[in-house]
């Protein structure tokens, strides 16, 4: 038996459930759910009144405060007259909190409204938000699933049982790697009693993001009511912490009884906490939140498989782990900036612990470029960061950003580059740019930004061919972006844009046209007969994904009738995690014209533009 246990094994199992829970009982006292003061009666812990405010149910489109949970007497109104006397009393049953009806956004919040889901079936709608993509590339789709999740809504008649829409929720934002409003949702969420999944979502979030304070707060509270394998592990590395080192460790001979449930990176972490030597964890696959925060906390290096299939909040904890090594954290760090977890400028510090020699530095496109990866983009973004000039900085983004056009990690660059790109003026000078700037920022969601210098390659294209040239590089995104109105795509327009592409009638015209005309016509833009002959015999797209079945008549339903919600929705699961992709644009007009029939047209032209940039135009 490893000696951090074995030497405390005689301590008494009583220590750890009655000593160890109460030891620690006392601290924190403001986090604190039970109260270990006895009544004047001499009765055991006394529970406390609800520690979560409620979420009021909306109603006629008026949020109004309602109690947590009634007394008999609370659930009665007196009347009371003007002069503050008791009038007759006019007994009322208050209604019960649905819990599936709180959120934490309204209309002015972005919220998509109180009404958001019509009369659609409670089930039918928890099976749209169980079926929603967890892993979102695309800045407007996370920012759909967000206000989908968070809105503060009616939740709709059930007409069967089957599970409540808040658990859903809770679990998709979860899942998508967005904790604050995870535990934002939580916190509203109806304190009796609280699921325990629940509660182990936000104890993992916690962990996630190192408040093991609060998490262990939420984990002696579940101790006395939860004794899975999970609970007890918590609560042994929170004792831990605590500096209960007698009754971890007694908790931890227990959990070595039930080893098959219990992954030795608890018990590696366990024993290095204890000031034992660093074991080696040679795997650790789909890690808890809970176990990364114990190998960080313990300095144990995380092996090398940790982030493989990872979700998005695994993925930005191994990024942020000293305990990682530095190969280990450059991945990490990509894919999480990727999914809109981790900043651009975290990403880009993260770049800057790469050592380089001087050598390298001196040529640093050449190396690059002949090792594209997380380090050849470490290089150039390291490079970028030391210009002080910015048309310097705009030339090395230039070059980042056509390298990772042609090798893979364009979204990445974009991601890193934001921070630069949105201080860049739009300036004449830097007219160059406009185009690498544009379509760079449109990958980092900074439609306004991007617009800005769409504007500006415009003018410079006129100002040097002049009025009346054909349609250059940057129409395309001029349409979709809606700086240019739709009438500037006159049948002439886009004849003279199609023979002005350089190789007219090549594979890569014709997917390029396919996908712009495809684009405007889900804009509403009429395309002329003759644009489509080239394109009708064309091979469809490598990959080509369609939606599953049934998704196109629903989404179409729920937009001839109005349902805002279960439009957003539904549209996110035909999108899928393929997103606005070049090959999914089947998916892509479902959703946009499902998106504008209900009002969300600025949702709808950015879906567009981004399907643009991943279609290459």
């Amino acid at each position: 038996m490893i000696a951090f246990r074995a030497s405390l094994i005689a301590a008494s199992v009583a220590a750890v459930f009655i000593g160890g829970y109460s030891a620690i009982a006392d601290e924190r006292a403001g986090r604190q759910i039970v109260q270990t003061i006895p009544d004047e009666s001499g009765a055991g812990p006394v529970r406390l009144g609800p520690r979560r405010a409620i979420s009021p149910v909306p109603a006629e489109g008026v949020l109004e405060t309602v109690p947590a949970r009634a007394t008999p007497e609370e659930g009665l109104s007196t009347t009371v007259s003007p002069s503050g006397e008791a009038g007759p009393v006019d007994v009322q049953m208050l209604q019960a909190v649905d819990a599936d009806s709180v959120g934490v956004i309204d209309d002015k919040d972005g919220g998509l409204g109180v009404d958001m889901w019509g009369a659609a079936d409670r089930n039918y709608i928890g099976r749209v938000i169980a079926l929603l993509p967890r892993n979102v590339w695309s800045p407007t789709m996370r920012d759909l699933l967000r206000r989908l999740l968070l809105t503060r809504a009616m939740a709709p008649p059930r007409e069967t049982p089957g599970p409540g829409l808040l658990p859903l929720r809770i679990d998709a934002l979860f899942a998508l790697g967005d904790l604050e409003s995870a535990l934002s949702l939580i916190s509203r969420a109806p304190i009796a009693p609280l699921d325990e999944q629940l509660l182990r979502t936000e104890v993992e979030s916690r962990f996630f993001r190192q408040d093991t304070t609060g998490a262990c707060g939420q984990v002696r509270a579940a101790a006395q009511d939860y004794k899975d394998a999970y609970w007890q592990q918590a609560m042994a590395y929170c004792l831990a912490l605590a500096g209960k080192t007698a009754e971890a460790a007694l908790l931890s001979d227990i959990l070595a009884e039930r080893s098959n449930a219990v992954h030795p990176a608890f018990f590696a972490a366990m024993d290095r906490l204890s000031g034992g030597p660093p074991p080696e964890i040679a795997s650790l696959l789909e890690p808890s939140a809970l176990y990364l925060s114990m190998m960080r906390t313990a300095s144990l290096t995380l092996p090398r498989d940790v982030s493989s299939g990872a979700s998005a909040s695994v993925q930005n904890a191994v990024a942020l782990s000293p305990n990682a090594t530095l190969d280990l954290r450059l991945e990490a760090a990509e894919k999480a900036a990727e999914r809109g977890i981790l900043s651009g400028k975290t990403l880009v510090d993260i770049y800057g612990a790469v050592p380089f020699e001087d050598s390298v530095l001196k040529d640093p496109l050449a190396r690059a470029a002949a090792e594209w990866g997380p380090k050849g983009r470490a290089l150039l973004m390291r490079v970028a960061d030391n210009q002080s000039v910015p048309a310097a900085r705009a030339e090395v983004l230039q070059s980042a950003l056509k390298l990772a056009r042609e090798n893979g990690g364009y979204r990445v660059i974009a991601v890193a580059s934001r921070p630069w790109l949105v201080a860049f003026p739009p300036v004449s000078e830097l007219a160059w740019f406009a185009g690498t700037a544009a379509r760079a920022l449109i990958s980092a969601g900074e439609f306004d930004a991007a617009r800005g210098w769409v504007r500006l390659g415009l003018k410079h294209a006129n100002d040097t061919a002049g009025e009346g040239v054909a349609p250059g590089a940057l129409w395309p995104l001029a349409m979709v972006l809606g700086v240019e109105a739709s009438e500037s795509a006159s049948p002439a327009a886009l004849v003279a844009w199609w023979q002005s592409r350089n190789q007219a009638g090549t594979e890569s015209a014709i997917e390029a046209a396919r996908a712009y005309y495809a684009l405007l016509d889900m804009l509403d833009v009429a395309i002329p007969s003759e644009l489509w002959t080239p394109i009708l015999g064309a091979a469809p797209p490598k990959e080509a994904r369609i939606p599953g079945p049934g998704i196109e008549s629903a989404l179409r339903r729920a937009a001839m009738a109005g349902h805002k919600g279960e439009v957003v929705g539904l549209a996110l699961v035909a999108l899928g995690e393929t997103g606005p992709a070049a090959n999914n644009l089947h998916a892509v007009g479902m959703a946009v014209r499902a998106l504008r029939q209900v009002g969300l047209t600025i949702e709808a032209q950015r879906l567009v533009a981004e399907a643009a940039i991943a279609a290459g135009l």
